[in-house]
């Protein structure tokens, strides 16, 4: 009907990896306490935990096994049994080499 087909062949990244229940997810925005404001006056969340990153100094952080500077502000919302991250990212250098 209306062109729909239902497949009954496996899916080719069968087998599932079970994960478990899922507690967080993140988003990665531009304006991240613009957006947790949006989803906790539009679904009733209580309002967002907003923090930047690093929280201190010399927190590190790294990207594919390299050492970069980030800095990002995170707003944290939580609904109940999942915890959404609102992620904006403000800097990112990558050192040079030495």
């Amino acid at each position: 009907m209306y062109g729909v087909r239902i497949m009954s062949t496996p899916h080719p990244l069968e087998p599932r990896i079970p994960v478990g229940p899922v507690v967080q997810i993140g988003f990665v925005v531009r304006d991240a306490e613009a957006y947790a404001r949006r989803w906790t006056t539009l679904f009733d969340f209580p309002p967002p935990r907003i923090v930047e990153w690093p929280l201190r100094e010399g927190m590190a952080a790294t990207l594919r096994g390299a050492p970069i500077d980030l800095k990002m502000k995170i707003a944290f919302v939580e609904t109940g049994s999942v915890q959404l991250e609102f992620i904006q990212p403000l800097e990112l250098r990558r050192p040079g080499p030495g």
